[in-house]
């Protein structure tokens, strides 16, 4: 095994990612902790799949043309479909963009998150696909529920961390 590997594990240790926040700061996490901004693009590091109490939800890490890391919760129904549609891979450039919310063209029905996920290239690991049918108000008519933003620091606020409270 070459030492390189080593030297990424250890970069991964010392430098994990932050927490994309597209639609601004997330009240209950430090910025420091936080990667705010309307779009992110990079490389897949990792590919999980987390618990919440709206049932199971994708996770990406993504290390950015600049080094940093960067963790996308695919919290959103529409971002949730979004990655299951492109399935992203291990080591495949993706791009993951907020593109607003979205009047629901239902009347009485609240607004949703829309974005845009793409990918280049890339091998195989755990898949996602199981998300590419996440169903949303537009396909259902019904309302999908999404974490308020107090739900979603307590949602964060129980996803496992290092010694040093990092995720």
């Amino acid at each position: 095994m070459e030492s390189t590997t080593f030297d990424e594990i250890s970069d991964r240790l010392d430098h994990p990612p932050l927490t994309w926040a597209p639609k601004g700061a997330i009240n209950g996490i430090d910025a420091e902790q936080q990667h705010v901004a309307p779009k992110v693009a990079g490389v897949v590091e990792a590919i999980d799949v987390w618990e919440s109490e709206y049932g199971p939800y994708p996770v990406v890490d993504l290390k950015l043309k600049d080094g940093t890391r960067v963790r996308v919760h695919g919290f959103s129904t529409v971002l949730k479909r979004r990655l299951g549609e492109i399935d992203p891979q291990i080591n495949e450039l993706i791009g993951v963009a907020y593109l607003g919310e979205v009047k629901s063209r239902n009347p009485g029905r609240k607004s949703y998150s829309n974005f845009a996920v793409v990918r280049a290239g890339g091998g195989a690991q755990k898949s996602l696909k199981r998300f590419a049918s996440a169903k949303d108000e537009e396909s259902t008519g019904e309302p999908v529920p999404e974490p308020t933003p107090e739900e979603l620091e307590k949602i964060l606020a129980n996803q496992p961390r290092d010694e040093s409270g990092e995720w």
